[in-house]
């Protein structure tokens, strides 16, 4: 981890989207989004946040708001840490920057079937759990 400023916190909402999935909206203090030097040198209280689902990273975020696509039915954890342009998390005292709540799906994931995942019309919305399962190409998040 590397050391952040006193200041620094952050704070995430989510709300389900009218169409589909959840709008999560992350409400940092003491930091700045900076997706131009991702991967870059470190550069102090700048950065970009990291967002897990159930303890699985699945998303980089570069700015206040992100889509997430459904999910399966039930209780799920999603959280965001701010890291730095090396993607190291940012922590106070050895406790990491971040955030997290828990919200209730209503939603079924909903699995199609394609020749190849090439082929697989939805593949920016692949499931990582599924992606080149023995019997799943495709897997599309469907409400």
């Amino acid at each position: 981890p590397i050391a952040a400023a006193e200041e620094m916190s952050l704070a995430i909402e989510v709300a389900l989207d009218a169409k589909e999935g959840y709008n999560v909206r992350l409400l940092p203090s003491g930091f700045a989004f900076a997706p131009e030097d991702v991967n870059g040198e470190h550069v102090d209280g700048e950065g970009h946040a990291h967002l897990y689902v159930d303890g699985e990273k699945v998303a980089r975020i570069y700015g206040e708001w992100f889509h997430l696509g459904a999910l399966p039915a039930g209780e799920h954890s999603i959280t965001a840490t701010l890291n730095a342009n090396t993607h190291a998390e940012y922590a106070i005292d050895g406790e990491t920057v971040g955030a997290g709540v828990t919200i209730t799906s209503a939603h079924e994931a909903k699995v199609f079937r394609a020749r190849a995942a090439k082929n697989c019309p939805h593949e920016s919305k692949l499931w990582p759990q599924y992606k080149y399962h023995p019997t799943v190409t495709c897997a599309f998040r469907a409400s």
